[in-house]
């Protein structure tokens, strides 16, 4: 039996179909439908039936004394409520939700429904993704979807940092634009169109580019962000290793992907939980000393490869890592997926592989005694 106390006004939550089937109830539909309650009788249907919101335990007690006893009503009520089929009609929402946000999110509220311990709200997450804080760096391939992806979640605050312009090239894989757009700026491009989008969160933008550790700390510093997404591709061979250095030392965790033609990886860094980006190239130069000769020749000479990346790989890393972001910031959602292991997809044959990696303890940023303001290529 469930210790959560019943609902004033219990209500069946309105995500789960009901069929009353011969001599059950399945609440739920299709194959993977959530429960069935054994109901040869039917006396059981009458209060699935009534369970709408509009009455007290006492009055469904008092409307059901033909088919069920007060105690056999208190019994059927926790059962559901502990199977996570019930919520209070007379919750009201927190006051960061307005009723927009209560209309534009009821997919969102809905799924949590199904997710949230028995007895909590399913306003709570959403009320708290209002007031979450996030850092994009980088519009791009992956940046513009998980723009995207944050504004339809309801993060409430994001700052994004991008320097570019809109090209038509772009238009492969970067949903935030279109035609019309070609030739902007994407920090104006993107302003206009997350505005546009979902005028309820707030959103800035900062039109600049990163060249430097001390560039990536302003952008934290200014952003104060709960979470920080690393997509920015320029400089190759600096950037990621500075947004690194920035966020294990301000204890805030980020997630990160590239796609390099048929080849997309992503992981993710918790501060003080697991490997940090460090970590990993390190552990892997270890094992293939060779990889630092073309490592040191990349940013020396400022190498780009040509973009060769299509719009569904991006869509892919960019939604994996908006539920990384969804781990970290809401519990019941499990555990970060990439925190000790970074995800490698092959986008033509989906074969997928994760490579597990773990923390050194002498590593240069996250280590035991971590080292404070480390240099780099110019």
């Amino acid at each position: 039996m469930s210790a959560v106390p019943l609902p004033t006004l219990p209500r069946l939550k309105t995500i789960y179909d009901v069929l009353y089937l011969n001599e059950r109830i399945r609440l739920g539909s299709g194959p993977s439908y959530a429960d069935e309650i054994v109901d040869p009788d039917g006396s059981y249907a009458a209060l699935v039936r009534i369970l709408d919101g509009t009455r007290s335990v006492s009055e469904l007690q008092g409307q059901l004394t033909e088919s069920l006893d007060p105690d056999e009503v208190l019994d059927a009520l926790r059962q559901l409520l502990a199977g996570g089929f019930l919520e209070d009609a007379a919750e009201v929402p927190p006051d960061n939700l307005s009723g927009s946000d209560l209309k534009r999110y009821a997919p969102n509220l809905d799924f949590f429904r199904t997710v949230v311990a028995p007895g909590e709200s399913c306003f709570t997450p959403q009320s708290k993704l209002k007031d979450t804080r996030v850092l994009l760096l980088g519009l791009g391939g992956i940046g513009s979807n998980v723009c995207m992806a944050l504004a339809e979640l309801g993060i409430g605050h994001i700052f994004a940092v991008d320097f570019d312009r809109v090209e038509l090239s772009n238009l492969n894989r970067q949903v935030l634009y279109s035609t019309d757009v070609i030739g902007q700026r994407k920090a104006d491009a993107a302003r206009q169109r997350i505005r546009s989008f979902n005028p309820d969160i707030e959103f800035e933008v900062s039109d600049r580019r990163l060249t430097c550790l001390e560039d990536v700390r302003e952008a934290v510093d200014q952003a104060r962000p709960d979470f920080v997404f690393c997509l920015a591709d320029k400089p190759n061979g600096l950037i990621d290793f500075w947004v690194n250095e920035v966020c294990v030392q301000s204890s805030v965790p980020y997630a990160a992907a590239s796609v390099s033609a048929r080849v997309g990886t992503a992981y993710t860094v918790v501060p003080g939980k697991g490997p940090c980006y460090q970590c990993r190239i390190d552990s892997e130069i270890a094992l293939a000393p060779e990889l630092q000769e073309p490592l040191d020749y990349i940013r020396e000479n400022h190498i780009n490869a040509r973009n060769a990346a299509m719009g569904p790989p991006c869509m892919f890393l960019a939604y994996f890592l908006s539920y990384e972001m969804l781990r970290h910031r809401l519990d019941f959602m499990g555990e970060i997926l990439a925190s000790h292991r970074l995800l490698e997809v092959d986008f033509v044959t989906f074969a997928q592989q994760w490579h597990d990696f773990e923390r050194r303890p002498d590593c240069r940023v996250c280590g035991a005694v971590p080292a404070v303001g480390m240099t780099y290529p110019a």
